[in-house]
């Protein structure tokens, strides 16, 4: 997991300085959509981290010739949560879930010019690949189970600059991972489709290359 997170972080961070993107950290508190999710690991939500990555599709200028930003942007985010709980089975064990996803999409910025110069409403949409690991500790179930699938990610959100360089990203998204996972033991026997996805609030930091 750490040599995938390294990767990822050098991967976007290579392609903002090529190319001028907007690289931010964000941190998200997580609520899961999938009752059975929030019943093994929790009803009260979980921080989620995120790496995300923005590029300017183009610009639009104000009748004082003025750059008033993007009006498109194409993102990649990259977000990752691990949650410790108690397995649903017959008999209750400790299990552990890594849930992690890859979107691409592209967002637009709401009224460019409607709004004060350092502040940037938007919209975005994008898919992608997820994967999630179940690990649960006990000797009557598949200790290990891991998964992929395919991710979808809606966003919301406002960006305010700080300065010229950095930047604040006050975000409300929606993703949706879905995937089956066999769950069996010795005394149940099931297949449960799972969603990993579910509402996210939180916060970034980010940098004007």
């Amino acid at each position: 997991m750490k040599k995938i997170l390294l990767f990822v972080a050098l991967l976007l961070g290579q392609v903002a300085t090529a190319h001028g993107f907007d690289v931010a950290a964000r941190i998200a508190y997580f609520q899961p959509q999938d009752h059975r999710i929030r019943g093994i690991y929790g009803h009260h939500g979980y921080p989620e981290y995120e790496l995300e990555a923005n590029c300017p599709i183009d610009s639009i200028y104000n009748c004082c010739g003025y750059d008033c930003g993007p009006t498109w942007a194409g993102w990649g985010n990259f977000s990752i949560y691990h949650k410790k709980g108690h397995s649903s089975g017959c008999i209750k064990n400790s299990s552990e879930i890594t849930s992690w996803a890859l979107n691409f999409g592209i967002k637009g910025y709401l009224g460019a010019c409607c709004f004060p110069e350092s502040f940037r409403p938007y919209l975005g949409f994008g898919v992608g690949y997820a994967h999630v690991d179940f690990h649960d500790h006990s000797p009557y179930v598949n200790k290990h189970i891991d998964r992929s699938g395919i991710a979808i990610l809606a966003k919301s959100g406002i960006e305010y600059d700080i300065t010229c360089d950095i930047f604040l990203d006050f975000f409300v998204d929606y993703a949706s991972n879905w995937f089956n996972s066999p769950h069996t033991s010795r005394c149940c026997n099931s297949t449960r489709r799972f969603n990993t996805g579910g509402v996210k609030l939180g916060l970034g930091l980010g940098y004007h290359f």
